[in-house]
């Protein structure tokens, strides 16, 4: 495993995820994103953009209005062109098309502009905008890296939206040179739902930048701060409250633990040892995490972000609250306002 993180700066290059698409090194990577909102796929397109090898320039094609993350691709090097185009709702036929064909006109004027050698799609509308683009533009090295193994929504049955989402994503993904996987099951929903295979399809697991990782100074100051002791062992989870990012199976282990944890040394009785604690802080980008003291009997509600829509269904206790001010509140919690906590 650290052999395989070790590796991972390196594996990461743009040149070296899209095999069998020519050895000639790429001079200009357009990288083609919905948005650069804080997300796994923007911090990957980061790390490629901090990795590309010298004499690559890296431009990055934002479609819509959010640049949360355009600062750090600044300082990373990246040239970010941003169409700042709000996503129209569907029942919008005419705006949702200007929305679509702008993108694909814009995108395709970039490539030319700077004389794109690759085009790199990622996340929904940017794949459609970005592969059309790119194939029109006449850019051999057109590619998708697909993010989640998750294509569609839960729907009874064989629904049509369903189906016709499977067909066109097929048809779409067989326009790009590559498919790239981020993970196993990623690459294994590819393969029986819309039938791809190598050599367009490729799995290269997302890798981390160990070298800053492990430049990186321990925090005591920031371990209390999430109700660590000094030997405590501490799991950071970063993702959004939604039932696809299975924090569920984190949680209820939580809980299994709680009810089965023996207590150190020999003489080891259940109850004995620390029951595992949890906390949620909310969302942050910088200064302190706002955990919360208070408890509250009730539990998550059935929101988005709440227990159920963690697969919880509502049945964990969590506690909630305004930290330093103001009584118990349930909600997601945002930069200066609640976060939650669920007790050991």
């Amino acid at each position: 495993e650290r052999q395989t993180l070790q590796r991972a700066p390196g594996a990461l290059r743009t040149a070296e995820i899209t095999p069998g698409m020519g050895s000639m090194a790429a001079r200009v990577v357009l990288h083609v994103v919905d948005a650069l909102n804080i997300g796994g796929a923007q911090e990957l397109i980061l790390l490629l953009a901090r990795q590309a090898p010298p004499g690559q320039r890296t431009v990055v094609c934002v479609l819509q209005p959010d640049l949360a993350m355009a600062d750090r691709f600044a300082a990373a090097g990246a040239e970010v062109a941003a169409l700042g185009r709000p996503r129209p709702s569907i029942l919008s036929p005419v705006r949702f098309m200007r929305y679509f064909l702008g993108g694909v006109r814009d995108v395709m004027r970039l490539v030319r502009r700077h004389g794109a050698d690759v085009v790199h799609c990622h996340l929904g509308d940017a794949e459609i905008v970005g592969i059309l683009a790119g194939r029109l533009a006449g850019v051999a090295r057109t590619m998708v890296t697909v993010h989640n193994p998750i294509l569609y929504h839960a729907r009874p049955g064989r629904d049509l939206r369903n189906l016709l989402h499977v067909f066109s994503l097929a048809a779409l993904y067989r326009l790009a040179r590559r498919a790239v996987a981020v993970s196993r099951q990623t690459e294994a929903v590819l393969r029986r739902d819309l039938r791809l295979a190598p050599p367009r399809l490729t799995c290269i697991l997302n890798g981390v930048d160990v070298v800053r990782m492990e430049a990186a100074a321990r925090s005591e100051a920031l371990r209390r701060e999430c109700g660590a002791g000094p030997q405590d062992f501490l799991i950071l989870n970063i993702g959004r409250l939604e039932s696809q990012k299975r924090q569920h199976i984190l949680i209820e282990a939580l809980a299994r633990l709680k009810e089965e944890l023996p207590g150190r040394g020999r003489d080891r009785q259940p109850g004995a040892g620390a029951a595992p604690k949890g906390r949620i802080p909310g969302h942050r980008r910088t200064g302190p995490l706002p955990f919360v003291p208070k408890r509250h009997p009730r539990a998550f509600g059935g929101g988005g972000h709440g227990g159920r829509g963690l697969g919880l269904g509502g049945h964990l206790p969590v506690a909630y609250g305004v930290h330093g001010r103001g009584p118990a509140h349930r909600g997601h919690g945002h930069p200066g306002q609640p976060g939650g906590a669920w007790p050991g």
